[in-house]
């Protein structure tokens, strides 16, 4: 998972265009474990947490799994998606887009910057989609 969580990092430099982030990205990458969960999510999951904060993020995580209890764990979602097929990550990661476009939408500056929300989602789900099929993704 080394080749993901660098180039996840590069990414999120790139969509944030802040170098100076880069460890603090990294930090937070280790701080949720993302080593742990499957190709794509993880990446996903970085990306959401840092636009959304992580309590959202694995919210709709949970919501997506099905998880009646609104505080799912980062451990918990671990193990929970430890095991699952290509196809349900990639379900995941698309039900979670839906949520996070909804949140967009609520954001009162949406007019001004609604456009590069829209890309940004767009940008993330496609490369979190890739990761899911083949680890080494161009941008």
């Amino acid at each position: 998972m080394d080749y993901n969580r660098a180039q996840s990092i590069a990414w999120i430099v790139q969509d944030e265009n802040r170098s100076e982030l880069k460890d603090a990205i990294y930090n937070y990458w280790c701080d949720l474990r993302l080593d742990d969960f499957p190709s794509g999510l993880d990446y996903f999951i970085l990306d959401c947490s840092i636009s959304c904060s992580s309590l959202v993020t694995f919210n709709w995580l949970g919501i997506s799994l099905g998880v009646s209890d609104n505080s799912l764990s980062a451990a918990k979602a671990r193990d929970l998606t430890s095991e699952l097929e290509k196809e349900r990550i990639q379900l995941l990661i698309s039900q979670m887009t839906f949520s996070r476009r909804r949140r967009h939408k609520m954001d009162p500056k949406w007019n001004l910057i609604g456009q590069q929300l829209t890309n940004r989602v767009n940008r993330v789900q496609h490369r979190a989609l890739k990761l899911t099929l083949d680890e080494r993704v161009l941008a």
